[in-house]
């Protein structure tokens, strides 16, 4: 597994921040939940844990909500580490949308 962490900056109220990232998981499992399989999760307070498998595939992380900054930390498979970049590129565009 190779080691997936970012650290995404905001300026909103944390439970406001918390509201937002709560609703997009929902919004993504929706969207993508026929494409990951096993997938175990849960909330712990302001702490998002996952765990599923997709294309074959195991992938785990933690999402932290804190009161400056989203903290995100995964494994992902060894074969997608050629797409690390755009993978960090999607999520921090689509925080920053969603979040600004």
């Amino acid at each position: 597994m190779a080691k997936f962490n970012m650290v995404i900056p905001h300026g909103l109220p944390q439970d406001e921040a918390l509201r937002r990232i709560r609703d997009e998981v929902e919004n993504l499992k929706r969207e993508y939940g026929d494409k990951v399989g096993d997938l175990r999760d849960s909330w712990r307070d302001d702490t998002y844990l996952f765990e599923g498998v997709t294309n074959g595939f195991a992938v785990s992380g933690v999402i932290l909500v804190k009161p400056s900054q989203i903290e995100i930390a995964a494994n992902l498979p060894w074969l997608a580490v050629p797409f690390k970049g755009r993978i960090e590129t999607v999520i921090r565009e689509r925080l920053m949308s969603l979040l600004g």
